[in-house]
């Protein structure tokens, strides 16, 4: 495979301008990092100005696809595969980041009859309703949903409630789709024996949006001895720490914080919280399951199917009594928290450490481009 090529389509308006900024570079590099010396280029489509090409230094064999006519980007992602055609004729293997924007990949491909690797992290049109999109956004969501998939040479799913969803709801056969969950860098997030844990200190990290849940998290920890560290930016900054002194918790905001830091202020923590009211295959809750740290999550889609209750972490309701309930129990309870810890660090290595999802993913490349042959 060393002389094929693959191009990898970004989210919807996504550059990796924006992976720096939000402290995800390093982190969402590290698959490409490995896969690479098995192919011969890599491209990336990606909605970012003449800046993003800067990043083609971060591999040896990477080349950047940039939106260099200032397009807005949504003309961009209909007409990008055409300005870029050159480039997109000579690769092998299409693949998307996300379902979200997930045409652009479509077009090129119907242009250009490469293979398509359709991915989804989680089904965009689930997002969308639960975030309370009217009907017309819904039903142009789903056509292009359905079309993705459709034309898709192979879909990648995270885990099997996805995958039972999307069969159900499109349509779509089973052997077109391949389970593979979002990795984590085992080697980066590991147990650091060498970083003491801080009694009573909480971590969460999270985009500080409603779907995240963290005014829940707040209250739930009011009058318990714990400090509360939240890494990661968002709208409801203001408001949610208004909220801490209003009601006296004790929440430091470290805003964003860059992936190879972030192993240590998990470690330095006791628990790690997840109080989401939904999420697709979150990968903050994988990596502190990798360190080692006793983890709390709601029980809803994206997390119940991570966390099995009291093996690998606790599973509460993402309401504040439950919250305060969960986190209780791990406080006063050393022994749980350690063996969960451990169960959880077992479960990352068995089924999300990089090596695993590496193999996974080259034998999804050999088998498409065998098949083009």
């Amino acid at each position: 495979m060393n002389d094929k090529k693959l191009v990898l389509f970004f989210t919807y308006s996504v550059s990796l301008g924006e992976w720096e900024d939000v402290g995800i570079l390093e982190r969402e590099l590290t698959l490409y990092r490995r896969v690479a010396p098995a192919l011969g280029r890599i491209f990336f489509f990606t909605y970012g100005d003449r800046d993003d090409e800067r990043y083609s230094a971060v591999l040896s064999n990477l080349t950047v696809l940039v939106n260099k006519w200032s397009f807005s980007n949504l003309l961009f992602s209909f007409i990008g595969p055409l300005l870029h055609g050159r480039k997109l004729k000579g690769a092998d293997l299409f693949k998307t980041n996300q379902l979200y924007g997930s045409w652009s990949a479509l077009i090129a491909k119907l242009i250009f009859r490469k293979k398509l690797i359709v991915r989804g992290g989680y089904c965009w049109t689930f997002f969308l309703k639960k975030r309370g999109f009217g009907p017309l956004v819904m039903a142009v969501a789903t056509a292009l949903e359905y079309l993705a998939f459709r034309f898709a040479d192979v879909i990648v799913l995270p885990d099997t409630i996805t995958i039972d969803h999307v069969k159900k709801r499109y349509g779509i056969p089973a052997g077109k789709i391949r389970m593979i969950p979002n990795y984590v860098d085992t080697e980066l997030f590991r147990p650091m024996d060498e970083v003491k844990r801080r009694r009573g200190r909480i971590c969460v990290v999270a985009n500080l949006k409603p779907q995240k849940n963290l005014s829940s998290l707040i209250s739930a920890v009011r009058g318990l001895p714990v400090k509360l560290v939240v890494m990661g930016v968002g709208e409801l900054k203001v408001g949610l720490a208004e909220q801490a002194e209003r009601e006296g918790v004790d929440v430091e905001f470290l805003g964003s914080v860059p992936n190879r830091d972030l192993p240590r202020e998990i470690n330095t923590s006791e628990i790690f919280v997840m109080p989401s009211h939904y999420e697709g295959n979150p990968k903050a809750l994988l990596e502190a399951m990798a360190c080692g740290t006793a983890v709390v999550g709601t029980n809803v889609p994206g997390i119940r199917n991570i966390i099995d209750h009291e093996k690998n972490g606790l599973l509460c309701e993402p309401t504040v009594d439950g919250l305060r309930e969960a986190v209780s129990r791990l406080l006063c309870d050393d022994p749980l928290r350690e063996k969960l810890g451990r169960d959880a660090r077992a479960y990352i290595m068995e089924n999300n450490s990089i090596d695993v999802i590496v193999d996974k993913e080259l034998a999804m490349y050999k088998e498409l481009l065998e098949v083009a042959c």
